[in-house]
């Protein structure tokens, strides 16, 4: 799930590869920002059933 200043943008879906011996592995990438995309962003990766499993927060200044 992707937010741009609080705000629900895109949802894409993330493949997740690996297991517990080797660890897991996923990666997303976004295309389509918005034509204003300065602001707060958070990228969370959750389960099907809501549970948050990763998050990153970052900044685009202009």
């Amino acid at each position: 799930m992707w937010l741009h200043n609080k705000e629900e943008v895109d949802r894409i879906t993330l493949n997740i590869n690996g297991g517990r011996d080797l660890g897991y592995r996923a990666w997303t990438h976004k295309v389509n920002f918005p034509s204003d995309s300065v602001g707060k962003w958070q990228v969370k990766v959750v389960t099907e059933s809501g549970q948050l499993i990763g998050l990153t927060k970052f900044t685009v200044t202009p």
